[in-house]
């Protein structure tokens, strides 16, 4: 996901822009779409699934942490990082041996018609994310590392809705 960001007032804007890409097409959205039954790939996808509830009200589900999965399917990722979220770029270049660039594009005018280089970097996001995540698979496979979704998959609808009910709780007491 891209938002703008006005870097003087140090402050997010709404959500602009969604990444989302299968193995023959990205598709690059300046819409939500929300599908429980579709994984949701990144890393730090649950303050994105936050934002998106913040900016929408959308409580997403199915999103899947990439560096918690990396710690779960592959025991070399977990003994260099050592921890749930690792920037994509590492990721990456861990997985795929290749540069993932963050350059100025990053922090740029998501909500208005997107240039070339918003594009690629957009697109080069989802691509990897989407790489890695079946690189991590494989690697899970090929090591008989058996992967348990509760450790690395967030479902904000679930999540709220217990601190919802926890809340109710503890205004009752």
């Amino acid at each position: 996901m891209e938002w703008p960001y006005d870097r003087i007032r140090d402050k997010s804007g709404r959500t602009a822009l969604i990444q989302i890409c299968d193995e023959k097409q990205i598709l690059l959205f300046h819409a939500v779409i929300e599908n429980p039954d579709v994984p949701k790939l990144g890393v730090n996808i649950r303050s994105d699934g936050m934002k998106l509830f913040g900016d929408f009200g959308i409580l997403a589900s199915n999103l899947i942490e990439l560096g918690a999965l990396a710690g779960q399917a592959d025991e070399r990722f977990a003994a260099s990082y050592n921890r749930p979220i690792v920037a994509l770029a590492k990721v990456v270049e861990f997985y795929l041996q290749r540069t993932l660039k963050k350059g100025p594009e990053r922090a740029s005018q998501w909500q208005d018609d997107l240039n070339p280089l918003q594009m690629t970097y957009a697109a080069n996001d989802a691509h990897c994310s989407l790489m890695v995540y079946k690189k991590l698979i494989a690697v899970a496979s090929e090591t008989n590392r058996a992967l348990s979704p509760d450790v690395y998959t967030r479902d904000l609808a679930k999540e709220l809705a217990s601190l919802s009910k926890a809340e109710c709780a503890l205004s009752e007491r």
